[in-house]
């Protein structure tokens, strides 16, 4: 049988009742998962951190973009008493080989939407996560791992694992940082926090740019969706160093098709918000940002390098946070990801990580878990490490046949 009808046919009916009273549901084709919408985003922002790459429009955005060829998905869901308690979008890898039909099952991940992994409401991580690893099992029996992409350091998740649960084992490993913000007080007592020199340096740049005609700062937050928003952040992204090395999204129409579907989605919920700096009557700096709850969100940046002795960039994204302190209404600005600039605005940083969970089978143990266990015991980049990380790469292909291939499709070519 293959496996889209397999996922297929197990999307239908009311779901499968587990003890506890939690009921999973999956589900496996777009349409039907549209109408979760409501549902899963109310979730999400029952989460003490939401973010966007959690929501279901972004999920959509991806699963409709991002699939491999080859690959399936499947999201389970779990009810309590008929309310949404857990989400776990999964892709559904196959094996290399003939005799092991599947091999690991994963969240959806890659750098153009970072990831999205299990979303749990508070308090029912401990009744939630076993059923859902019963039901991964029951979609797989033969799978070699379930890996779930930067999951933040404190996520109750990981803590529930490290207890452990019976038939499992699960190893976290290190995947970046995340540069965030507390907004609270005042913009000026936030800026007696940086450094002098930095501080300094924009003023020097306040004044610097007073000298180009039509200076103009503006946020759009209402109607957000319109093509013109989207194409003119496409510009400016396209005149920075992406342009030049062909990354950005303006070379790739599909990904132009994904941006443009994501941002209207993101805008039909009235989370999407653009930044621009405008001079000389073009813009040379434009920033994507997603509202979700008290939370802003910063996706991208983009700026023309023709104005590069002006820091156009950092000049908007000071403006960004003046308005953060005045407006009300926002406790954090997060970057997602951590980058050297950060540290000129004294920013907080949250460790993320990727955990695999393995189901105790010898075959697995030995040639997924233990492999994953020692080489986690090596620092990041050390020698060692990396030949750990080789023989692991050579055990899992023994265990579960998995295939070295990409995660998920970096520029839309499932369609």
């Amino acid at each position: 049988m293959q496996l889209r009808a397999l996922v297929a046919s197990k999307s239908e009916g009311t779901g499968q009742n587990v003890p506890g009273g939690i009921i999973i549901k999956q589900v496996a084709k777009l349409e039907e998962l549209k109408s979760y919408c409501q549902q899963w985003d109310r979730l999400l922002l029952e989460l003490s951190l939401p973010i966007p790459m959690l929501s279901c429009v972004w999920v959509l955005s991806a699963l409709e973009h991002f699939v491999c060829p080859g690959d399936e998905w499947v999201c389970l869901m779990a009810y309590d008493g008929g309310i949404l308690v857990g989400i776990l979008p999964l892709i559904i890898g196959r094996g290399n080989f003939r005799a092991i039909p599947y091999g690991g099952l994963r969240t959806p991940f890659n750098w153009h939407m970072l990831a999205c992994n299990c979303l749990i409401r508070p308090g029912y991580e401990g009744r939630i996560i076993p059923p859902m690893l019963q039901s991964a099992r029951k979609i797989s029996p033969l799978y070699s791992g379930l890996k779930l992409f930067r999951m933040e350091s404190d996520s109750p998740i990981i803590d529930i694992l490290k207890q452990g649960i019976i038939g499992y084992k699960s190893v976290s490993i290190h995947n970046g940082c995340g540069s965030y913000i507390k907004i609270s007080g005042s913009y000026e007592k936030y800026l007696e926090g940086l450094d002098t020199k930095f501080v300094r340096n924009l003023r020097r740049l306040d004044r610097k740019m007073q000298s180009l005609a039509n200076l103009e700062y503006s946020v759009v937050t209402e109607n957000a969706g319109e093509e013109g928003y989207f194409e003119r952040f496409l510009k400016v992204e396209g005149r920075s160093w992406k342009g030049k090395k062909g990354t950005a999204i303006m070379h790739s129409g599909s990904l132009k098709k994904y941006y443009s579907d994501l941002t209207q989605r993101l805008a039909e919920h009235g989370w999407l918000e653009w930044y621009f700096l405008s001079a000389e009557g073009k813009t040379i700096a434009a920033m994507m940002t997603i509202r979700i709850g008290r939370r802003l969100v910063i996706y991208k940046i983009g700026y023309d390098e023709d104005y590069a002795s002006y820091s156009p960039g950092n000049k908007l994204f000071e403006k960004m946070l003046q308005r953060a302190h005045t407006a009300g209404g926002i406790d954090e600005v997060d970057c997602l990801t951590a980058y050297p600039w950060n540290q000129n605005w004294n920013m907080a940083t949250r460790d993320y990580y990727d955990l695999t969970i393995y189901p105790k089978r010898p075959a697995v143990l030995l040639g997924g878990y233990l492999p994953a266990k020692i080489s986690n015991s090596f620092g990041h980049g050390s020698y060692l490490r990396k030949r750990c990380r080789i023989l692991l790469d050579s055990a899992v292909k023994f265990a579960g046949g998995l295939k070295r291939r990409p995660l998920m499709s970096s520029n839309g070519t499932n369609h």
